[in-house]
């Protein structure tokens, strides 16, 4: 399972693609008003009919995934098997920062990844951090410092990398919908930086247990408590680590 495709023929359960429906049952009011969700119940037949047609094994990149297959699919739990599709290994040299925080957007500047609220926070937030955006497009927003950010065969750290060169203290990530594997959480724990995200995000707050700051809202109450958990967490020794893959779920099944 990659997505969330199985539940919803919106595999990224936005309601009319605009905002997070948190995964409501079938049948809910939610569901009723949503073009999406008005044919939820057939879709899910569906894909039951089909896993009912076979003897399959499940695998999922993460627990919060296996936890929504549970939830909405015919399945048991022991069915499930969760397999990351990577780990962070080896934490060896020491993080240095700037003295003003620096917070970092990481990946393409769009919604369901949060790019719309992180805006929001860098405008109320510029006087307090310094801001940067890595990705593959340039989106030219004023106060963002933007860097290119392109995949390279074989590369697997760059985005570490581009984080530890420039003194990232937090990455901003907020998505829309719950992801079932963030790669960007993971790159920015190997980097030893603080991930500022919400309660509804799935993997990405699993995986940052110990270095997450949850972010339900942007408002200048937020921006001061974001900043001084910020500042605190610079108290505590902060690593550069390596993310390895574990192998693709398919790869890592068939061995």
């Amino acid at each position: 399972f990659h997505d969330y495709s199985t539940f919803c023929s919106n595999s990224t359960l936005n309601f009319e693609n605009v905002s997070s429906c948190h995964n409501p049952a079938i049948g809910s009011a939610i569901c009723s008003t949503c073009r999406f969700g008005q044919k939820r119940a057939e879709h899910v037949e569906r894909i039951n009919e089909l896993l009912e047609s076979h003897d399959w094994q499940l695998v999922t990149p993460s627990p919060s995934t296996s936890a929504n297959i549970v939830k909405f699919l015919k399945v048991d739990a022991s069915e499930v098997l969760t397999i990351p599709h990577g780990q962070i290994h080896n934490g060896r040299k020491l993080r240095t920062f700037q003295e003003k925080p620096r917070v970092a957007f990481v990946g393409h500047p769009v919604i369901n990844k949060g790019w719309l609220r992180f805006l929001n926070f860098v405008d109320l937030a510029m006087k307090d951090f310094d801001f940067y955006h890595f990705g593959a497009v340039n989106s030219n927003e004023p106060g963002v410092r933007y860097f290119p950010l392109v995949n390279q065969f074989g590369y697997l750290n760059m985005a570490r990398d581009l984080l530890v060169e420039h003194q990232i203290d937090a990455v901003f990530i907020c998505p829309t919908s719950e992801e079932t594997f963030c790669f960007v959480a993971y790159e920015s724990l190997a980097a030893g930086c603080e991930i500022i995200c919400n309660t509804k995000s799935g993997n990405v707050v699993d995986a940052s247990i110990g270095h997450s700051i949850l972010l339900e809202v942007e408002d200048v109450h937020s921006v001061a408590r974001v900043k001084s958990e910020v500042i605190e967490a610079r108290k505590l020794d902060r690593f550069v680590s390596d993310f390895v893959f574990t192998g693709t779920i398919a790869s890592e099944y068939a061995k």
